[in-house]
């Protein structure tokens, strides 16, 4: 398996890079810092699998969910490992949803990224203890969502503006506001087109 590895820390990418040199059936292609040099690498090498970190500012092509959408379409062959610090549950549903079945967090024993591109080279999935924990909890809280604040975010994501479900609700808009805040906060978002991808992937897993 040719693997690419892409960090924007130089630190990471040696300690990456001195873990998988020993595993076998694995070999090393290139590593990149940053998404510019990741997206040249690709049009250039041949390589089966992308270790990537989810946040890498900077580049002119972009980076997060973004980056791994265009990854997608541009290379749908590619088996991706993403590798991160990222502990918002929603964020990792949604790079679990747009196509990534592996997810390692750098919290957990390094030995789980080798585990995790096993399981890339058969195609299967893989999600480290921290990166299960966290989305075990974002479940938690879009459950626990009072039924205001679920009627408030339904209301929002389908169009209505504050100061109108305000007024469709007999409510405040302060209120109303309070109720989108804690709401946000239980689903692990912090703006709005999070909290949009957050109740997408609500509604999936409920069949809403």
């Amino acid at each position: 398996m040719r693997v690419l590895l892409a960090d924007d820390h130089a630190t990471v990418l040696a300690g990456m890079e001195a873990l998988l040199r020993g595993v076998p059936r694995l070999q090393i292609v290139g590593s990149a810092h940053t998404t510019d040099q990741l997206h040249a690498m690709l049009a250039t090498r041949h390589c089966d699998t992308l270790v990537t970190d989810y946040a890498m500012p900077g580049g002119t092509h972009g980076d997060g969910l973004s980056m791994l959408r265009f990854l997608r379409q541009r290379h749908p062959a590619l088996r991706i490992v993403v590798h991160t610090m990222q502990e918002s549950p929603a964020v990792l549903a949604q790079i679990v949803r747009c196509g990534v079945p592996c997810v390692v967090s750098k919290a957990d024993a390094a030995g789980h990224l080798a585990a995790a591109l096993e399981a890339a080279r058969v195609d299967g999935h893989y999600l480290s203890p921290a990166i299960q924990r966290l989305l075990a909890t974002g479940h938690t809280a879009r459950n626990a969502l009072s039924p205001r604040e679920t009627e408030v975010i339904r209301l929002y994501v389908s169009g209505l503006r504050t100061d109108q479900i305000a007024q469709r609700l007999h409510r405040s808009k302060q209120t109303i506001s309070t109720q989108k805040r804690s709401a946000m906060r239980k689903l692990g978002v912090d703006h709005d087109a999070a909290l949009i991808g957050a109740w997408a992937g609500r509604c999936a897993q409920s069949g809403e």
